[in-house]
């Protein structure tokens, strides 16, 4: 049994970014994390990367429909969270790739937001974590995500055109990945009762 440790204290960072695949995404995996960001004054963007149109129940609902509902209750929960900033891609749901065209756009994201701490999709499948973590969209979104965040940022040869909205290049102080395996950081988000 690994031994138990003090809790390390919560870092600070001025700037973070969670980049998810579904509205919706952002709260089931971070939610906690990005409200202590947003508490230690950080200015946190949720970028969104498909429309969320697969993502309903009822298959009477049409697309459109599903995706401004599934926006707008991710702008609710950014705003109940001390987020003000949501960006979405609108990829369509249940087919995003990592491809070199989304690496850039998200690429353009770090550069203009200058994000010290990037937060997204763990981009592995690994049996033992829940169904949820491995669906095809978060993996795309994750791999996408960290080979964005290294080198592309920070190296202006990795994408020589500077992306739509790119700017000069930045680099970050941290990534991360929700994860169920052995986390790096882990954040407590309930507040101490004693």
């Amino acid at each position: 049994m690994p031994e138990e440790k003090e809790p390390d204290e919560f870092p600070t960072f001025a700037t973070a970014m969670i980049i998810s695949a579904h509205p919706d995404d952002p709260d089931f995996g971070a939610a906690g994390t990005l409200a202590r960001l947003v508490d230690g004054g950080a200015r946190v963007t949720i970028v969104i990367c498909t429309d969320g149109s697969e993502g309903g129940e009822d298959p009477t609902v049409p697309d459109a429909e599903l995706t401004r509902l599934r926006y707008a209750e991710q702008c609710a929960a950014a705003k109940e969270l001390g987020i003000d900033e949501v960006v979405f891609l609108g990829h369509p749901d249940g087919r995003l790739e990592p491809t070199l065209e989304f690496r850039k756009e998200i690429t353009a994201l770090l550069r203009r937001h200058k994000p010290e701490l990037v937060l997204t999709h763990v981009p592995v499948i690994n049996l033992n974590t829940p169904i949820g973590a491995y669906h095809p969209d978060h993996l795309a979104a994750g791999q996408a995500t960290l080979a964005a965040v290294y080198p592309a940022p920070r190296h202006p040869p990795a994408i020589r055109a500077p992306p739509p909205g790119g700017r000069e290049p930045c680099r970050g102080k941290e990534d991360g990945t929700p994860t169920w395996g052995r986390p790096r950081l882990t954040v407590p988000t309930t507040p101490d009762c004693t």
